[in-house]
């Protein structure tokens, strides 16, 4: 399209997961230095003990701000939920969602990143804060605010090599009615590698149902060197650690409590897009657990 305009299409397609997605972006609306965002999206997933089916759009506002690399972005989104096939022995939290639940937010974003590419990146910083307010004078089933911040900053070493450290965490202050799929979960390979997708979670001590928790924090540790250096191939170690813990959990944002892991991996810019290929080992390994797990995606960076 002209003027810098781009719509894609994108659709991910798995045997417990589905997703269709349409993206529009205008990065000079009226010719001006503000940027318009749409996307409407089509989502399927089965959980363990339920599955929800989704469908919405967003709608984003973005303009630059007066500090170098800072942007700021007003969005809406409206997503209409079904959770069905609730396990009759799942938690009383689970069974609770059964049915239609509508969000309506509105959240507002600042970013500030310096990055020399998003991919293998080998030097600057990215910043980001932001608030979604749900519910409310919007409407909606949900009500919830949630907060999140994340800072990640990458150093050039010798020899090619790239230091990376980066720090997340979030909060969700419940209003009225905050559904499992709404907390925080981690697990997986762009949290805590080596844990199983979305389980590093407080778990319901009558079902052991994985239910999610209002407050999180994740830290990743990069040491990436170059393979290939011509092909784009380069390696990765790295040390994970996070937590997630309920409103109520006194022992919230502890360092102590933190679920640990390291690895290694291989990643490519290859044709197709970025690919990663990792393996963490768990470093809070239960006696029932794996000591760790393959991770492999095609996309972008956590």
């Amino acid at each position: 399209m002209g003027y810098g305009q781009k719509l894609t299409a994108s659709a991910r397609i798995g045997g417990k997961n589905t997703e269709y997605d349409i993206r529009f972006l205008e990065p000079w609306l009226f010719d001006t230095r503000l940027s318009l965002g749409a996307d409407i999206y089509k989502f399927s997933q089965e959980y363990n003990d339920y599955s929800r089916a989704s469908y919405g759009t967003r709608i984003s506002l973005g303009a630059p701000l007066y500090l170098d690399y800072t942007r700021g972005t007003l969005m809406y989104a409206y997503d209409h939920a079904n959770i069905s096939d609730v396990a009759s022995t799942a938690s009383q939290i689970l069974k609770d969602m059964t049915g239609d639940n509508v969000t309506s937010s509105l959240a507002l974003m600042l970013n500030r990143d310096s990055r020399d590419r998003t991919f293998n990146t080998t030097r600057g910083s990215i910043n980001e804060a932001s608030v979604q307010y749900a519910g409310g004078f919007l409407s909606g089933d949900e009500q919830f605010t949630k907060y999140r911040v994340r800072s990640a900053w990458f150093f050039p070493m010798f020899w090619d090599t790239v230091f990376m450290v980066q720090g997340r965490a979030g909060f969700i202050q419940n209003r009225g009615k905050l559904s499992v799929y709404q907390k925080f979960f981690l697990g997986g390979i762009n949290t805590v590698r080596g844990y199983d997708f979305n389980t590093i979670s407080p778990i319901d001590p009558v079902t052991g149902d994985y239910i999610g928790g209002e407050k999180m924090m994740v830290y990743n540790v990069e040491y990436a060197f170059p393979l290939l250096q011509e092909e784009g191939v380069v390696g990765v170690v790295f040390f994970d650690a996070g937590n997630v813990w309920t409103d109520e959990s006194d022992e919230a944002y502890n360092f102590s409590g933190l679920m640990k892991s390291v690895g290694a991996g291989v990643r490519w810019f290859s044709p197709l897009g970025p690919l990663r290929l990792e393996y963490g080992w768990k470093l809070d390994k239960l006696e029932d657990e794996s000591s760790g797990k393959w991770e492999f995606s095609i996309g972008g960076m956590m």
